[in-house]
């Protein structure tokens, strides 16, 4: 399972991009054409494991937008007037059960 902590998967970026540039620059000193340089399958697989920790990264910096703005809905919804509600038991309004029984038997009727 892969890490889910920016400043782990920076470390990892990184480490591969310095990696992949060790290997690119050790195929150009043995003097290989562009094309064959790009098909080496170890310097394919370092370019992949960039690619790989540069989504990752993208998608922690979505999901932290996503929380930013959800904790300011938090905060403005929490922030907004809302009507005080102050019913006791003695005044709060209560519907007897009798009541709706003789209400909706004249509504048939």
């Amino acid at each position: 399972m892969s890490s889910k902590k920016k400043k782990i998967i920076e470390t990892q970026r990184s480490y591969y991009e310095a990696a992949f540039k060790n290997r690119q620059a050790e195929l150009k000193s043995l003097k290989l054409e562009d094309g064959k340089i790009w098909n080496d399958p170890q310097l394919r697989h370092l370019r992949a494991k960039v690619r790989q920790a540069n989504r990752r990264l993208l998608a922690i910096s979505k999901i932290q937008k996503q929380v930013k703005a959800s904790a300011s809905r938090k905060r403005e919804k929490a922030e907004e007037e809302r009507p005080e509600l102050t019913f006791s038991k003695k005044t709060a309004p209560q519907l007897s059960k009798k009541k709706a029984k003789q209400e909706k038997t004249t509504t048939v009727e």
